[in-house]
């Protein structure tokens, strides 16, 4: 802001009389006072009118600069003086500036402690509405009885006492500078943040603006896509729309002159709502790859919905190792399969979890599923155990469900049936009784609740007929690497997924888990499944064996698609299959 002078009408001790007289006290009413005030030359001087200026009863005073003043009626008592008639100065050189404007600023008065009580009201007009007067530092308005001369009369400023027109003072000193100021508007807010949907308020302050100026304001984002601005004159509301920054620019416009401040405004994302995601049956690590399969059931999305939405992995507990990309496959129904590859296997064998956040943007939803892995299993929050998932009609089967290790807090467990037309549920504690009704299939759904936290799964049981046996159909035509046989300490056997009601190798392929095998001789273990004949719906199971074996038996069981479990068995001789499910 640009300042030179300022221009101040100050009282010291200064008392109004008590008499209505006729007339009222008027300095500068031929516009001497004034022209003195508004010329650029008079900075820094001062003249203060005392008793001992009041020698006669009326007469004239000449001041500091050559002015005089003129008064018509005056006495002195005890050194205070008493005007009862008028009182003005005149020009005696000099040329001024009407209204005493200079530059883009104001000349401004200020008449000070007039009266201490603030009980007395000023009636007071200025050559320029621009001008203000106060009182006590504040600036005056039409609610300390002021009004405005008419034109005719403005080239002078009246001071009366409601009314009364004769005032006392001990000493009367005019100050009189000349000031360019510049309106300014300041946004008061330091910092602004509101998340998408919500408000808040923003507030201005205006320096060098004055009573007669013609003000008003506007207010604009630069982003209406981010944050929108509604403007109450000095005030304004914003409104978050999407999140991001926005700038907020007021401009406050005097007499016809624009004047502006700025803030930039954050908008933050509402917090996103996050729907559990259940994992399903299959989940297993194979070197540097992790499979993770998905349930949708509980979400009402299928699984193509949910794997339309963005993705986003992240890992916890592993060191020297993070995702490096991901491939979603497998679609069926409600499930679908996350194939992730890590950079390396480093402590893939050790305990740690990957959160799979899949972000459904347009309705600020997430999606989300945590899977814990302990030792290359799946350390899921819900254990089940039995002594398989499946159950014949009219037999019973025990599933105890206990809490994983990385949790806290008691556990408590619910049990239900997704069907009791399948199989029914009775429950004691942390065991179900599942009592096969009809051949099918259902979801045991287990909720176990912790404190304030409540976690579910579902598990799929078969429920067969009594007294059948099911019996895995084994490749028996292939040749070379397509045949059953042994190859040093690994075993090939050839498996028709097709007849176990599996309609592509990835949901076959996602059993591995729940597959067991045994070998009359050798400890054995399923370690992966691959070479998929897509045409003829068959695989390879590759065993791993602790030594070569040319003579043998290897049994195995597996779930068929809706959970019935299939056994099946290979004897080998001299390391080639001879015999099948003998």
């Amino acid at each position: 802001m640009k300042r030179k002078t300022l221009l101040s009408l100050t009282t010291g001790i200064f008392s109004f009389a008590a008499i209505a007289l006729a007339g009222s006290l008027v300095i500068g009413s031929n516009g001497g006072l004034q022209t003195f005030l508004a010329r650029g030359d008079q900075a820094g001087g001062t003249y203060t009118l005392t008793a001992s200026d009041f020698t006669a009863a009326s007469g004239d005073i000449t001041g500091k600069n050559g002015e005089n003043w003129h008064y018509t009626g005056a006495s002195v008592e005890d050194g205070v003086v008493t005007i009862t008639g008028g009182m003005y100065t005149t020009r005696r050189s000099g040329s001024y500036a009407e209204g005493g404007r200079r530059g883009d600023g104001y000349t401004r008065f200020t008449i000070a402690d007039l009266d201490a009580s603030g009980a007395k009201g000023l009636v007071y007009h200025l050559f320029n509405a621009d001008w203000v007067l106060k009182h006590g530092g504040n600036a005056l308005t039409a609610d300390n009885n002021l009004t405005s001369f008419p034109a005719a009369e403005r080239r002078g400023m009246e001071i009366v006492q409601g009314g009364e027109s004769s005032f006392s003072f001990t000493s009367m000193t005019f100050y009189y500078d000349c000031t360019d100021v510049t309106p300014e508007v300041e946004i008061t807010n330091t910092e602004v943040q509101v998340g998408v949907g919500e408000t808040a308020n923003l507030t201005t302050t205006k320096s060098d603006v004055y009573a007669g100026d013609t003000v008003s304001y506007a207010w604009e984002s630069d982003d209406t896509d981010t944050l929108t601005v509604v403007g109450d004159g000095a005030n304004a509301t914003v409104t978050g729309v999407a999140a991001g920054t926005a700038t907020v620019t007021v401009t406050m416009t005097v007499n016809g002159k624009d004047y502006t401040d700025s803030i930039e405004v954050t908008v933050t994302a509402a917090a996103a709502t996050v729907v559990p995601l259940n994992l399903g049956d299959g989940c297993r690590i194979e070197g540097a790859g992790i499979f993770v399969w998905f349930d949708t059931t509980s979400t009402s999305k299928t699984a193509n919905q949910i794997g339309a939405f963005s993705l986003e992995i992240t890992a916890d507990g592993l060191t020297g190792n993070a995702v490096n990309r991901y491939n979603l496959q497998d679609y069926s129904g409600n499930r679908f399969c996350a194939y992730t590859v890590m950079d390396n296997a480093n402590g893939l064998n050790g305990a740690f979890s990957l959160t799979y956040d899949f972000k459904d943007n347009a309705n600020n939803t997430v999606y989300r599923a945590v899977i814990h892995w302990d030792n290359g299993k799946v350390d899921a929050e819900i254990h089940l155990s039995a002594s398989a998932f499946s159950v014949e009609v009219g037999s019973d089967l025990e599933v105890t469900a206990s809490k994983a290790s990385w949790l806290e807090g008691n556990a408590t467990f619910a049990f239900a049936s997704s069907n009791d037309a399948v199989f029914t549920v009775t429950a004691s504690g942390n065991v179900a009784t599942v009592r096969g009704v009809a051949e099918g299939s259902a979801n045991l759904v287990v909720t176990m609740t912790i404190g304030d936290d409540e976690y579910t799964m579902s598990k799929q049981i078969a429920v067969s007929a009594a007294g059948v046996e099911h019996l895995i159909t084994w490749y028996t035509e292939g040749t070379n690497n397509q045949r059953n046989h042994w190859d040093g300490a690994g075993v090939w056997t050839w498996v028709d997924y097709g007849a176990l009601g599996y309609d592509g190798f990835g949901s076959f392929s996602a059993q591995k888990p729940n597959m067991t095998v045994t070998c009359d001789k050798t400890g054995i273990r399923v370690e992966v499944i691959s070479d998929d004949i897509a045409a003829l719906h068959v695989c390879r199971v590759y065993l791993v064996a602790n030594a070569a074996e040319t003579t043998s038996v290897i049994r195995m069981t597996i779930p068929d698609a809706n959970g019935v479990t299939y056994t099946g068995s290979i004897t080998f001789v001299a390391g080639e299959a001879t015999a099948y499910n003998a």
